[in-house]
């Protein structure tokens, strides 16, 4: 392999899931001449072997390093003791980089003979789908850009990974082991470069996992950033301490909101160094600036409120009008109802006359029907006594005719014996007799 251009230092922690992208996306840089330095600082995982696997494809790219677990500051310093490349990046292994990313950060070093590239990156949260993008300078001065403009940004925010650095700044700073071991770093870097260049282009992708350092809210560990901030203040390059005591003081203000448990240490950090940071007319302009602002805020929510309230106002005022038209409708409706219910009356009135009309008509009828109905009663009462009678009678006859049967059967008998004697001829006119009486019974039978 011809000279390093870039070495490429990756700190590996149990990062098994992510390594795999973060790596692919290395070994296939567009840049040909880089190295790739991935120090596993003691993870428990599986990532070994994915580096293993890596190591052996791209042997002419791949340095695997292990060493015990010593945490971010450390790693990168181990990788940092053994890179070879003119510029050094970084990547931790869950993010992932543009395939031309050091290509492009290179060239625009040897372009505009600068110490440290920088670009924009675009923060990832797990879901692909929430993602966002952060410029890698947020001074507020175009090109030609100087070291004070990138000072001033230099902690807003504080990354490595979005950056490209010349190795020889390395002998000036390291990384300590501490949380926000980047900002503790980066102004430091910054502030002895010769020359800063800037790429606005998404090259990098930063990705945020719910178990990473920057989603640990309550963790102690997050004081590490005072370290940080006090690390800054005393080892920056003394021609830009007023710079980087606007960075830190605006990294307090941050870090309040940021981590609001860790408030009153923030606020403890900012009292001790008071007065590094108010005889300093970059934070002066600041606060002026913000009080200016915040005046213009009060004003401009002082006219979102006078507005509106006029607009409160005509809302009222049209709705008052809506009001009035619909209370004359109303009123109209009412007027209207009101006669056809006196018309209604009117009408009921007559209807009730001719109803009381009827009434005394049907109270005749009933008072006639009532005499009728009496007579007929007694006319009832009358047949009844008839039917009574009737009935006396029929039983009577019924029983005089029960005896009556009862001697035709005798008669029969006697028939019947007289009619096989050996004396019926002599019986004839006898047996004429019974003939004819059992015609004149059976005759009676049928009757009843």
């Amino acid at each position: 392999m011809s000279e390093i251009a870039v070495s490429v230092v990756v700190p590996v922690y149990n990062t098994e899931r992510y390594l795999e992208r973060c790596l692919e996306s290395l070994v296939n840089q567009t840049l040909q001449n880089i190295e790739i330095i991935v120090v596993n600082d003691g993870s428990t995982d599986n990532a070994q072997k994915i580096i293993d696997y890596y190591a052996q494809r791209y042997h002419e790219k791949i340095i695997p390093v292990i060493q015990e677990n010593q945490g971010l500051g450390p790693a990168r310093n181990h990788g940092i003791s053994i890179a070879r490349g003119e510029y050094i990046g970084f990547v931790d292994s869950d993010d992932w980089v543009a395939l031309d990313m050091y290509q492009k950060m290179y060239k625009l070093t040897q372009l505009e003979n600068s110490d440290i590239a920088i670009c924009d990156l675009t923060y990832n949260i797990e879901d692909p789908q929430d993602t966002w993008s952060s410029s890698g300078y947020n001074g507020v001065r175009p090109k030609p850009y100087t070291i004070s403009d990138f000072m001033l940004g230099s902690l807003n925010p504080a990354l490595a990974c979005n950056k490209l650095f010349a190795r020889r700044l390395f002998q000036i700073a390291t990384f300590p082991n501490i949380w926000f071991e980047d900002a503790g770093t980066i102004p430091i870097l910054i502030s002895h470069a010769k020359h800063v260049c800037y790429c606005p282009e998404h090259l990098f992708f930063y990705f945020l996992r719910k178990d990473s350092i920057t989603a640990q809210e309550s963790d102690p560990r997050n004081l590490g950033i005072i370290q940080a901030w006090d690390r800054c203040i005393k080892q920056v390059n003394e021609r830009y301490k007023w710079e980087v005591a606007y960075a830190v003081y605006h990294s307090i203000m941050s870090f309040i909101d940021f981590r609001p448990t860790f408030r009153e240490e923030f606020l403890g950090f900012y009292n001790e160094n008071l007065w590094f940071f108010e005889s300093n007319r970059f934070v002066k302009e600041a606060i002026q600036l913000k009080d200016i602002i915040k005046r213009h805020e009060e004003l401009i929510e002082t006219h979102e409120c006078t507005v509106k309230q006029l607009d409160n106002t005509r809302v009222d005022l049209h709705d008052l009008a809506v009001m009035q038209n619909h209370t004359k409708d109303e009123l109209e409706r009412t007027v209207i109802n009101l006669e056809r219910a006196q018309l209604d009356h009117d009408n009921k009135v007559s209807e009730l006359v001719e109803i009381s009309e009827d009434y005394e008509n049907v109270s005749t009828q009933l008072n006639d029907s009532k005499i009728e109905l009496s007579n007929t009663t007694k006319e009832l009462f009358s047949s009844q006594e008839y039917l009574e009678k009737t009935r006396d009678l029929l039983v009577e006859v019924t029983t005089q005719l029960d005896e009556a049967r009862k001697d035709f059967q005798k008669l029969e008998k006697l028939y019947e014996g007289i009619q096989s004697s050996t004396f019926w001829k002599l019986t004839k006119p006898a047996r004429y007799i019974v003939d004819v009486v059992k015609r004149l019974f059976r005759g009676l039978n049928r009757d009843t």
